[in-house]
């Protein structure tokens, strides 16, 4: 988002393209779990996780259960 509050609207469907990815990579589950991670209204942001590091690490693994996941991150 800019700084006028301008953005991009990208629909669930093209989220794996929009991100440059290939099919079955980054789903909308580990997109979900991105932005939560990174700090949102009901949870705290993690010292030294913002949005980058955070898609990072949804990026790279493999594990299906994302729990685990934000479980070792901390």
């Amino acid at each position: 988002m800019s700084t006028e509050g301008d953005g991009v609207l990208v629909e669930k469907k093209n989220l794996e393209e929009a991100m440059g990815l290939q099919p079955g990579v980054f789903t909308f589950e580990k997109f979900r779990y991105t932005c939560i991670l990174s700090g949102c209204d009901y949870l705290a942001s993690l010292h030294g996780i913002g949005l980058g590091k955070a898609t990072k690490v949804f990026r790279l693994t493999r594990q299906p259960d994302m729990k685990v996941v934000c479980i070792f991150m901390i």
